[in-house]
């Protein structure tokens, strides 16, 4: 017997009232939270910019851990395109010490925008 779940690529965000995260985005394969790393990707990740319109690919890796799925798709930094590699959470640091994001800068289409003051942001209300 064999089962297959529907499992799409869906963007997820935090509550509104934690002001740290305005602005931010996860992305989720199902129930599998995604997260870039420094070793897959050659660009600071945490400056790395997700337009709104940008589509996410998904993918079997065998060279990652034996093999795993990921999600691959593009972003910016400092308005250069950059290509990004998710991989699964639960795999995090398996491959050495680097660096690590699973929130995103979103980006709006409309508009190019500096990422937002968090120093200035009152957080926990």
């Amino acid at each position: 017997m064999e089962v297959a779940f529907d499992m799409p690529i869906h963007r997820v965000y935090t509550n509104d009232k934690i002001k740290a995260n305005a602005g931010k985005v996860a992305l989720m394969r199902g129930p599998v939270l995604f997260c870039l790393e420094g070793v897959d990707n050659q660009f600071n990740i945490e400056e790395m910019n997700f337009p709104v319109s940008s589509s996410v690919g998904y993918a079997y890796d065998s060279t990652i851990l034996n093999g795993t799925h990921i999600l691959k798709g593009e972003g910016f930094v400092h308005g250069k395109a950059v290509q990004f590699k998710a991989v699964p959470y639960y795999l995090w640091q398996n491959r050495g010490i680097s660096a690590m994001t699973m929130l995103l800068n979103e980006q709006s289409d409309s508009v190019k925008e500096k990422c937002p003051d968090y120093e200035g942001m009152q957080t926990n209300g």
